[in-house]
């Protein structure tokens, strides 16, 4: 199976370029781990990715492009009519607002339900495919969006595999490295939006590694971004 991840952005953006979406070189990683799904790509060119001819769609959103992400789904329908299924913020906090021409919607942390999801596909059709046995989607059922159960326990996660930097650099050669060393934050401030409230570090054994690994990767960059919000919350 061959397998589209899709960052909704201004690919001219200069964040864009500079890092890329780590959370979907999450994805990929997960699914090469723990699926042995290896044909795997991540695009920001509608055009590109449809000339690539993907058997299913993982697109991320966050509300400031959910309307060019139900237009970029339009078109990947009309000229590909192939699975697409939404992930990242939006849909997490408003999972009622799945679009028609998106067949589902990740809610929270997306790794092991998105895998379940592509293991399903391989297996069955979309129309035969029975969403309400998978914990923590949205998908439609007569025509109005259905949520089902979360899953109840989150992902250990130095079981994550390390993020797939190798799609990034791809996307961009000038790309810099980005580190998350933790998930989830304590507090419940009203202007954001996180996928837990419980927070899980990584293992200083889990980050050194990583950082080893970037640095052997890609020897001449000089800089490593933290991304953590609550980076020093712990000590």
């Amino acid at each position: 199976m061959k397998i589209g991840l899709f960052q909704v952005c201004d690919k001219d953006r200069y964040t864009a370029k500079l890092f890329g979406p780590l959370g979907l070189s999450y994805i990929s990683s997960y699914l090469k781990e723990y699926g042995g799904y290896d044909d795997i790509f991540i695009e920001r060119d509608l055009e590109n990715l449809i000339t690539k001819k993907p058997d299913v769609v993982g697109i991320s959103s966050y509300t400031e492009t959910f309307m060019e992400t139900c237009n970029i789904a339009t078109v990947i329908k009309s000229r590909l009519d192939i699975p697409i299924i939404l992930g990242g913020h939006h849909i997490t906090g408003i999972p009622e607002s799945l679009p028609p021409q998106i067949d589902a919607g990740v809610i929270g942390e997306g790794e092991e339900i998105f895998l379940d999801l592509i293991k399903s596909l391989e297996k069955d059709s979309l129309e035969n495919l029975n969403f309400s046995g998978f914990s923590g989607i949205v998908y439609h059922e007569n025509g109005i969006p259905k949520v089902t159960h979360r899953k109840k326990e989150l992902i250990e996660v130095d079981k994550i595999p390390k993020p797939d930097r190798r799609l990034l650099e791809q996307l961009s050669p000038n790309f810099e490295p980005l580190l998350h060393t933790s998930r989830g934050c304590p507090y419940t401030c009203s202007f954001c939006s996180v996928f837990s409230r419980k927070v899980r570090f990584h293992s200083p054994e889990r980050v050194v590694e990583e950082i080893i690994d970037i640095k052997r990767k890609y020897p001449n960059k000089k800089f490593i971004h933290i991304s953590d919000d609550i980076f020093a919350l712990k000590n």
